[in-house]
């Protein structure tokens, strides 16, 4: 059976956290069953903006600390490895490392943050999508690696959580390569996989003590979750995480995915809960992204008169230029230091959604395009619901 650990935290007070954290590797058998004294320990975090920890885009400082101070009691030395959006430089490291709360952690001690910007090749010898890719060198040359991800929405993969986080191993701009070769979100859900297998954490921490609702991953609104969960199976953890903020996760494009493949489990009730189970967090209400894409399916994605597309307000913006600097497709120009939209160009990715510090860009859709992506949606949960019984 998988096994999932989830305990109560309802805030980001150190202490608090650090009892959170504690309680689940004890139950897990005590980080020392993972780690040996010498160890080199890539933690993982999501740095997807510089931004603030209460703007809940990011993987909370205090819970990297709390994981970061169990591997070195255990022996190991951690180091904070993660290619955030945009530029892959030193300047961009420092800019996010200060902004999420990070440095502070390197200057108290118990993590130290790499400025290696090399990569490594690794492959996947049964990747479905991709049988090579481009890993960060600390992460691929790490002795063990933890990913501590934050569990969020996002507007092209409806959901954010241990297997999407594993992205950020692929450095900087060559992760709009990969939009652009796996627009769709299925597509881009098997490649996402393929990363995650290829990088191979031993352990996948979550930060669901508050995560991120509506157009995430960075432009939703902050919501109170309150657990934190870690499993070594990065499938389990997702399942038991979606079903805190959905009733239907086993539809979401990585999950979906990954029980096409036989990944993971096929329900909820093949996951072993011995802390807390999912059920008692669950949010009724809470908001996934305007374009729902877990019940999108390919049809919906090729006629460019039914394809969501980002709209920019002009009175938000502040003329940046992120968006257009980062577009894989180049499809954003600067015209009057606003963003120029060449809508026959956009893949749909929602980079520019992804990249804007000041949630400038939102997801738009025609009216007729809801209306069939709702009778699509029943097709698309009765074809999961057949893999899922062909695997019992």
């Amino acid at each position: 059976m998988f096994r999932v650990y989830i305990e109560s935290c309802e805030g980001y007070d150190r202490a608090d956290v650090m009892r959170a954290v504690s309680c689940i590797f004890v139950s897990m058998g005590g980080m020392d069953r993972f780690i040996r004294p010498g160890m080199k320990v890539a933690l993982k975090p999501n740095m997807i903006l510089a931004k603030k920890p209460e703007a809940a885009a990011t993987t909370h400082p205090e819970v990297v600390a709390a994981v970061a101070t169990l591997v070195r009691e255990a022996g190991g030395m951690p180091i904070i490895a993660e290619s955030s959006f945009g530029q892959y430089n030193r300047g961009s490291l420092d800019r996010h490392y200060t902004n999420c709360g990070y440095n502070k952690l390197a200057e108290e001690g118990p993590v130290a943050l790499n400025m290696d910007l090399s990569t490594r090749e690794v492959r996947l010898e049964n990747g479905v999508k991709l049988r090579k890719m481009n890993i960060l060198r600390p992460v691929q040359e790490a002795d063990f690696i933890i990913s501590i991800s934050k569990l969020k929405t996002h507007a092209l993969m409806t959901y954010t959580g241990a297997v999407k986080n594993m992205f950020g191993a692929i450095a900087g701009l060559q992760k709009g390569l990969l939009h652009m070769r796996f627009p769709d979100s299925l597509s881009f859900a098997d490649a996402l996989i393929d990363i995650c297998l290829a990088v191979g954490p031993g352990l996948h921490v979550m930060d669901a003590v508050i995560g991120m609702e509506g157009d995430g991953p960075t432009g939703g609104d902050p919501r109170d979750i309150g657990f934190i969960g870690a499993s070594t199976d990065p499938f389990a953890l997702d399942l038991a995480a979606a079903s805190v903020i959905t009733d239907k996760p086993l539809y979401l494009p990585t999950i979906s995915r990954a029980l096409a493949r036989g990944l993971g489990p096929s329900k909820l009730e093949e996951i072993g809960f011995p802390l807390r189970s999912p059920d008692s967090y669950f949010i009724p209400d809470f908001k996934l992204p305007e374009f729902d894409n877990s019940r999108g399916v390919s049809l919906l994605r090729k006629s460019r008169l039914l394809k969501p597309y980002p709209s920019f307000d002009r009175k938000t913006c502040t003329g940046c230029g992120e968006c257009a600097r980062n577009c894989p497709a180049s499809a954003l120009k600067m015209v009057d230091h606003r963003p120029q939209l060449d809508l026959a160009k956009c893949i749909r990715c929602f980079c520019c959604h992804e990249g804007c510090m000041e949630k400038a860009v939102s997801i738009k859709r025609s009216r007729f395009a809801g209306m069939l992506e709702a009778g699509l949606s029943a097709m698309s949960q009765i074809g999961t619901e057949l893999l899922r019984r062909r695997r019992k």
